[in-house]
């Protein structure tokens, strides 16, 4: 009977008792490398809730794409990127910045902008239009603007387009010599008998882009004088046209 108590409390005291938890020792180099990983993923995280993306697009005064370099700075921050095809992109922290833009061709402009602290934003910058002083002469202590005037019926050549680069393709033409053999010339586009744009003519062949609607005369002029002309009515298909120069 007695032996019977002994074994009841043994087992009761079995039972109470917890039960012991393995531990097993992390090696110290995969410790190190838990921890360095840790500390990269929670970097990555803060910064990339703590930069924005600014999607830079840059145009010409007429509305076209153009090539340049934008740089945005704050303090000592300051971040830049150049254009291909108009467009490039800037990763930065949020904040206020001053945006430079320095075109290929052209006049610098700066413009103000607010980076949010995440996500993406659009800045627009746009080369201003040339400006042209007025040319002035001074005699005797008197200064008097000085003036060109056009005489009647001819067709200026100032302040024309380059017609040679843009978005939508709308000429492809060729120019032939008096022996059908391709050949260089001064492309010039005319409407209603007033020039309005040039075009670069390489190895006898031209294009010219973003055009309205509408009737033109195109008009090559050869290295020895010689002229030919032809007109187009531009409306969405692109027209190849072929200008032959008369022999001298």
């Amino acid at each position: 009977m007695t032996f019977l108590r002994h074994a009841a409390a043994e087992s009761r005291t079995v039972l109470c008792r917890r039960p012991r938890t393995m531990s097993l020792p992390l090696h110290p180099r995969r410790a190190s490398a838990f921890w360095t990983l840790l500390a990269v993923l929670s970097m990555s995280a803060s910064l990339a809730l703590a930069d924005a993306r600014v999607d830079v697009e840059v145009k010409d005064a007429s509305g076209r794409l153009a090539s340049g370099q934008v740089t945005l700075t704050a303090g000592s921050v300051s971040k830049s990127c150049n254009t291909v095809g108009g467009r490039c992109s800037i990763t930065i922290a949020a904040g206020t910045y001053q945006a430079r833009l320095i075109p290929s061709s052209g006049a610098t402009t700066t413009k103000q902008v607010s980076v949010p602290a995440s996500g993406s934003i659009r800045l627009l910058l746009q080369i201003p239009a040339p400006t042209t002083a007025p040319t002035t002469s001074t005699t005797t202590g008197t200064t008097k603007p000085t003036t060109t005037t056009q005489s009647q019926g001819t067709t200026p050549t100032t302040n024309l387009r380059n017609l040679s680069a843009g978005q939508r393709l709308l000429v492809q033409g060729s120019v032939l010599d008096a022996s059908g053999r391709l050949a260089n010339a001064t492309i010039t586009l005319e409407q209603n008998g007033r020039a309005i744009g040039t075009a670069k003519c390489v190895g006898g062949r031209f294009a010219m882009y973003d055009l309205a609607a509408g009737t033109y005369r195109v008009v090559a002029a050869g290295a020895n004088g010689v002229r030919a002309t032809t007109n187009l009515t531009v409306r969405t298909a692109i027209l190849r046209p072929t200008l032959r120069l008369a022999a001298p």
